[in-house]
């Protein structure tokens, strides 16, 4: 049984069967070329797979909390929104654009965003831009809330889980049943794990802000051999 044989989209949920395959199948190619830097971009807490258990409390709160503090609130479509954003500012990350992203993300992050790029070689760089058509799938993992005179701030985490070229080869192979089987074997171990962390302001006089991103990362399992190698499900 190999990783993307229970692949499931955000919007309906996350499987325990998912779960499991992708911690029992984590490993690592040994012929796979080294880089000189792993892919970061901040300095975040590696998240492989979240407890099932903790993913469905932190959903539960997002949808009875969030009714609470914002009745206009749609979970749909803040999954939506928030996958566009990530498209849009790692694509730009990608080509160094960093000034195109200030209206998206925090200028603390944007800035320890640079410094972690310019570490990076060029196929390193070229793996940070996500095509939506290669999210596997995506966790929403936390949801936290803080208080600040006049204001609450909400902060979301999500996950998401990307194969670079996945869909692309997929649709080159849709016809050879053996080329595609081989080539999701392949693609096991080329995921890109992206997290980012949105928090938006409800300030009693101005009403709610934009959503902006303040944290986020995107790193490479096959950076981690010895850290997720034979990893057991929670």
């Amino acid at each position: 049984m190999y990783l993307w044989s229970n692949i499931l989209k955000s919007n309906r949920g996350i499987s325990s069967a998912f779960v499991r395959n992708l911690s029992l199948t984590t490993r690592v190619q040994t012929d796979r070329p080294k880089h000189k830097n792993p892919l970061m971009l901040m300095d975040l807490p590696r998240i492989l797979v979240p407890p099932l258990f903790d993913l469905i409390k932190i959903r539960l709160k997002v949808l009875f909390r969030m009714r609470q503090i914002d009745s206009s609130f749609s979970y749909s479509e803040f999954s939506k929104g928030s996958l566009q954003a990530i498209v849009t500012v790692s694509n730009m990350i990608s080509k160094g654009d960093f000034d195109g992203i200030r209206d998206l993300v925090h200028d603390t992050a944007i800035e320890k965003v640079k410094k972690n790029y310019e570490l990076l070689d060029s196929s390193q760089k070229s793996l940070i831009s996500v095509n939506p058509n290669d999210v596997q799938v995506s966790v929403h993992y936390m949801f936290e809330e803080a208080k600040s005179d006049s204001s609450l701030f909400v902060k979301m985490g999500l996950l998401y889980y990307v194969v670079p070229g996945f869909y692309e080869a997929v649709q080159q192979t849709m016809t050879d049943p053996l080329k595609q089987f081989e080539m999701r074997k392949k693609f096991q171990d080329d995921l890109i794990v992206v997290d980012y962390r949105f928090v938006r302001e409800y300030n009693e006089k101005a009403g709610p802000s934009e959503w902006l991103i303040t944290e986020l990362n995107h790193w490479a399992i096959a950076d981690h051999e010895e850290e997720f190698k034979g990893r057991k499900p929670n």
